[in-house]
């Protein structure tokens, strides 16, 4: 059987204060169980708990990403005649072409202002 930890385990491995287990041993962010007044946790309970905090925080840099036009709009110089293609169109608000359209004319801004600084620039074809 695997050894229980208590909170101020728990706390020590977080690096945080035991106020903040129990709350998150309270909420049931953090599967436990009590024997009397103590709680007690198991191991697995605390890796699952990192494991999905860990998920979650990817996840929202993903979708914080995903939803920047300017990442979209330097995906897009990768293909400069599809850049050059959706530059010319007109688009509907709203639509995706927009969306690239908004991204690539916000970088492009960003670029001409002198305030941004290529860490990685693209070879000028």
């Amino acid at each position: 059987m695997e050894e229980l930890l208590t909170p101020a385990d728990v706390a020590q491995l977080l690096r945080v204060d035991i106020s903040t287990v129990v709350d998150l041993l309270e909420s049931g962010e953090i599967v436990a169980f009590r024997v009397g007044p103590e709680w007690r946790i198991l191991p697995q309970s605390l890796v699952e708990f990192i494991a999905i905090g860990a998920q979650q925080q990817q996840l929202s840099v993903l979708e914080r990403a995903l939803s920047d036009p300017r990442a979209w709009a330097r995906a897009l110089e990768d293909f400069p005649e599809l850049k050059e293609s959706i530059s010319a169109k007109e688009f509907p608000a709203g639509t995706a072409g927009a969306f690239l359209q908004q991204g690539t004319a916000t970088l492009d801004a960003e670029r001409d202002s002198g305030k941004v600084i290529e860490l990685n620039p693209k070879p000028k074809k």
